[in-house]
This record gives C-alpha cells, sequence and structure tokens, in this order.
C-alpha cells in the first residue's frame, strides 16, 4: 500500500492527467472503477517484470489505459498506441518526470 503523500506526488507528476492518453484525472476518485475521473498507479515498469516503488517507476493512469496496458512497461505501450493511431499526449509541459526519467 503506498501512502497519502505518494499518492499525491504521483497524482501531481503529469498535472493530474493520464500518462497515456492524456484525460483528465480526479485525484479523490483515485481507486474508483466507475467514476468520472478515476485512475490508478501506474508501475511502468511492472512489479512482475522487477518494477519497483520508486517515484520514477510510477505514474498516474485512468483505469481504461492501465488495464490495457497490463503488464507492458509504459514506453511499449505508448508505441502500440502511436501504431493504433491512438492519442498520446505532448503536451506543452510533459511530465518532469519523462523527461528526467523517461
Amino acid at each position: 500500500m503506498l501512502s497519502n503523500e505518494v499518492v499525491e506526488a504521483v497524482y501531481d507528476k503529469c498535472d493530474g492527467k493520464c500518462r497515456y492518453c492524456g484525460k483528465k484525472l480526479s485525484f479523490s476518485n483515485y481507486g474508483l472503477y466507475g467514476a468520472r475521473g478515476s485512475w490508478q498507479i501506474d508501475y511502468s515498469r511492472s512489479r512482475m517484470n522487477g518494477g519497483t516503488n520508486h517515484m520514477n517507476n510510477l505514474f498516474p493512469a485512468c483505469i481504461p489505459c492501465n488495464q490495457e496496458k497490463g503488464g507492458r512497461n509504459g514506453k511499449s505501450y505508448i508505441q502500440a498506441r502511436r501504431a493504433q493511431n491512438q492519442h498520446v499526449p505532448t503536451p506543452e509541459k510533459p511530465c518532469l518526470w519523462e523527461w528526467l526519467f523517461g
């Protein structure tokens, strides 16, 4: 279980938007399936593939994107979305963590 401080820091990493589709997330709907703006913490490198709880591995993701991504790593999921001509955000101010650790 992640602390409230970690959950808040992960949400803020991408300005409250899904890392994969850019959808606006609702902080208060963390983990609430079916709620508007619901989201989860995504492990860019899944725990089953050796990913850790380190902040450079944690990103906010809407529940549909996180479920579709499954055990793939974040970069390969982004590449798959682009290959299928699905929207991948290219914000004016990308997630700071993408630049530092992407």
